[in-house]
């Protein structure tokens, strides 16, 4: 019951994020939900976690890529700058 309840607040929580325009507008609140909850949930399950890291610490990491995925700004801002010379040329 728990569980349900968490995740249909985070949901309800993405869907008024994209209604406001501060989420992206083609993010499934489903499937985003349900990553987000796994990402959590790995923590607590993953005994493979560096000992030397703190909560605190893991869930800033986790926050990082949350937010700000995998790509460094200079690997997704010259992605983007790629597709759009592609475009142009066509």
């Amino acid at each position: 019951m728990l569980a349900r309840a968490y995740q249909s607040l985070i949901e309800r929580l993405l869907n008024e994020g994209i209604k406001a325009g501060e989420l992206r507008s083609d993010l499934d609140p489903q499937l985003a939900t349900l990553a987000l909850l796994g990402l959590c949930n790995s923590v607590i399950a993953n005994r493979a976690l560096p000992r030397s890291s703190t909560i605190d610490q893991i869930i800033d990491e986790y926050s990082r890529i949350v937010t700000g995925g995998f790509l460094s700004d200079a690997a997704r801002f010259g992605s983007r700058r790629k597709k759009k010379r592609r475009k142009n040329k066509k």
